[in-house]
């Protein structure tokens, strides 16, 4: 219960100045290959201001910036820099942490050595002021991306760790339940893999839509729950996601999960804190602001 006093509290901050509800209209892609995520969080993104403003070749900005099956947040941020996008990534770490040589995700997934990987990202780190790449080393709270949601009117593309992002699937008859979707069954791949093996567990918890503080706080407890057992078997599995509202009432975050069959997904806040905060993250957040 210390959790949800805390959740409590900073949602009545958050009430300030902010409506209860957000969801911009963004339209979901799902992600092609096994490593393309953070690609297709962006295609949303782009589309999404393509609404208002020119057309933007995010092909022809992949090629130009010599992309290949290796993804990490400041490619992103290249990415909307060729295409004259307004961003900021912000990040605890600038540059590629050597810890996370030790990572079996790290290890597993890429292409090249962590070493090479490492030498290329730390490049792009360097080289990002005179590329028009903004960077901030900082670490963003919950608040201040729902401010840019509600006052940019713009997604915020988030690396999170997927083992511990729990969705919530709303039905409008089902009652709760918690769906594990196993190896064999996922529909999903990550950021960074190059291959179709070792696809980690998706938990999914469907429920029907809330109103009443009651239920909702039962449902967050729940979370918690299969949060602690599933952590037990699961290590860092990075993946990209598009947040594009949030749930003040609820407590949830809403996003477009470029992994999933579904439009539209909802975590709670505390589930998508410790998801986006876990250790290999780095805290990335790629804020999109409009045409420059």
């Amino acid at each position: 219960m210390e959790v949800l006093d805390k959740l409590t509290s900073k949602f009545t901050k958050l009430k300030v100045g902010l409506s209860n509800y957000v969801l911009l209209d963004v339209d979901h892609i799902k992600q092609e290959g096994n490593w393309d995520c953070g690609i297709a969080s962006l295609r949303m993104a782009v589309r999404f201001l393509e609404r208002t403003t020119n057309v933007f070749k995010l092909d022809e900005a992949i090629l130009k910036h010599s992309l290949e099956k290796s993804v990490w947040t400041i490619d992103l941020a290249y990415l909307c820099a060729i295409m004259g996008i307004r961003h900021m990534l912000t990040t605890i770490t600038l540059g590629a942490d050597s810890t996370y040589s030790e990572e079996s995700f790290y290890l597993n997934q890429l292409k090249t050595s962590f070493s090479v990987e490492m030498n290329r990202v730390n490049k792009l780190f360097k080289s990002a002021q005179e590329r028009n790449v903004f960077v901030e080393k900082k670490s963003k709270s919950v608040t201040e991306i729902f401010n840019h949601i509600a006052n940019h009117n713009q997604p915020v593309i988030v690396l999170v760790d997927d083992s511990k992002l729990k969705r919530i699937c709303l039905t409008e008859s089902k009652p709760a339940s918690v769906v594990t979707k196993t190896p064999e069954n996922a529909d999903h791949l990550h950021t960074g893999s190059n291959s179709s093996q070792s696809i980690k567990p998706k938990t999914i918890i469907q429920k029907e839509e809330q109103s009443n503080t009651t239920n909702t706080e039962e449902s967050v407890q729940s979370d918690e729950i299969t949060s602690v057992e599933n952590e037990e078997k699961l290590k860092y599995w990075g993946h990209f996601i598009l947040v594009v509202g949030f749930d003040l009432k609820q407590k949830e975050v809403i996003f477009n999960d470029p992994s999933a069959n579904y439009p539209k997904s909802r975590c709670s806040v505390s589930s998508f804190e410790k998801a986006r905060k876990s250790y290999g993250t780095d805290e990335d957040l790629l804020f999109i602001f409009g045409k420059e």
